[in-house]
């Protein structure tokens, strides 16, 4: 099997839809020699931060020596970049090799399966293979039901901000989402929790916890220090990443290495520095470009969004060109509400994704929500070609979808400068 071959397996349209539970990623992995159950593992869930908290606890081990692997989704850089070990992504054909014995695997035992559990699946054997003396895995949706749920014990369960998304799946109030985020919470392993969740998510997660018999910890809010510095439980650090979010994700992760320590994955003070100043995070708050000034961040619900919009605000460089799409099952009319104060100029597109609102919809929307020159493309690129035709040296915002992101990000140009600098 080619590489070209393993990428239109793995993301066939016929596996590709949503189906809770897990009986068949569990058929799956017995078929493959149950890897999960070769691992340690720190397990993710939450609606926001997941990834940044999830790569950031990944270098922080990393920079304290030890073979980490990652798997979280989706896939912003490719799909080889969703499965990486001490942040090398895993190889072509490394992949077309992996997916090669899962396709022999389901033929040979008729398991259906959709793609998110064959790539974790994927991961999880490769993982094993590559002997990682831990690995962080981030749910792709819920946490019960969810494919990565397969783990007897993590070292550790963290649960990132909850807040109310996919409730077609996980449910319409924060309670029924936080008891699905909660399922991961398991014996003996410890619990971390985010600091600032609604008293009806901690409710869950204490009770949750309190019938698993394991400690929960929360970490203090961490003390801003200007830019892309904060500090935390008398630790001075750096973080190369924009925006007072980031800084809670964060301290999060110091709370999830000092979990680790009692379970025997010790780092230093100067390890965890090293590890939060070499972390990297692709359409989260990303500048990616100062001249023109352009910054792409896959918000997709009004908790990131209103994060974003606190730190544009910051950074006082409205009005903003906002290239602009979202998916049809978000919250599109609050996000909109929240970045109409900040936007100039909006240029409408339609995200690649079967599940995206369109862009004359999404239009309607920010005219509504008070932007008076709002464009429309449903062509991406042709969207941006148009932005940046409007606002050749920016400040240009590219928000919305993180598919969105993802598939303009390798047409801009790179820049080296700390994200978290001015």
């Amino acid at each position: 099997m080619t590489f070209s071959q393993a990428q239109r397996y793995l993301l066939a349209p016929q596996v590709s839809h949503i189906r809770p539970g897990l009986g068949r990623i569990q058929a799956l992995l017995h078929r493959l020699g149950d890897p999960q159950r070769q691992l340690r593992v720190i397990h993710i869930a939450g609606t926001n931060g997941k990834g940044s908290t999830a790569e950031m606890i990944r270098s922080m081990l990393t920079a304290g020596g030890y073979r980490a692997g990652l798997f979280s989704s989706p896939a912003v850089t490719g799909l080889c970049g969703t499965v990486t070990v001490d942040g090398v992504p895993i190889g072509k054909r490394a992949l077309a090799a992996l997916t090669a014995e899962i396709a022999q695997a389901r033929q040979q035992a008729e398991i259906e399966a959709t793609s998110f559990e064959m790539q974790t699946a994927l991961a999880l054997l490769y993982f094993a293979r590559q002997r990682t003396d831990v690995c962080v895995i981030e749910c792709g949706m819920g946490g019960q039901g969810d494919a990565t749920n397969v783990f007897p014990a993590p070292l550790c369960g963290v649960i990132t901000p909850v807040a109310l998304d996919h409730t077609d799946f996980l449910g319409g109030t924060l309670a029924e989402i936080a008891r699905q985020k909660a399922g991961i919470l398991k014996a003996p392993g410890a619990a971390v929790v985010a600091p600032g969740q609604p008293e009806e998510v901690l409710a869950v997660i204490y009770e949750r916890a309190a019938e698993q018999g394991i400690p929960v910890y929360m970490p203090a809010p961490p003390a801003p220090e200007g830019p892309g510095a904060f500090r935390f439980a008398g630790q001075r650090y750096r973080l190369p990443l924009l925006g007072q979010m980031q800084q809670y994700n964060a301290a999060t992760a110091l709370q999830v290495m000092d979990c680790l320590a009692l379970r025997g994955f010790g780092t230093t003070p100067a390890q965890r520095r090293r590890g939060l100043a070499a972390v990297r995070m692709p359409c989260r708050q990303e500048i990616v470009s100062r001249r023109p000034w352009i910054l792409l961040d896959g918000a997709h619900n009004p908790h990131n969004t209103a994060a974003l919009a606190d730190t544009l605000r910051q950074l006082g460089k409205a009005p903003y060109t906002l290239v602009f799409g979202m998916l049809a099952d978000k919250d599109t009319e609050a996000c909109c509400r929240l970045l109409a104060p900040l936007c100039g100029t909006a240029v409408c597109c339609t995200p690649p994704s079967s599940r995206a609102l369109a862009a004359v919809e999404l239009a309607a929307q920010m005219k509504r929500a008070g932007v008076a020159r709002v464009l429309t493309y449903r062509d991406p690129h042709r969207a941006l070609a148009a932005a940046r035709r409007m606002s050749p040296a920016g400040p240009l915002v590219i928000t919305g979808s993180l598919y969105l992101c993802a598939g303009l990000r390798p047409k801009l140009a790179a820049n080296d400068t700390p994200a978290g600098e001015k």
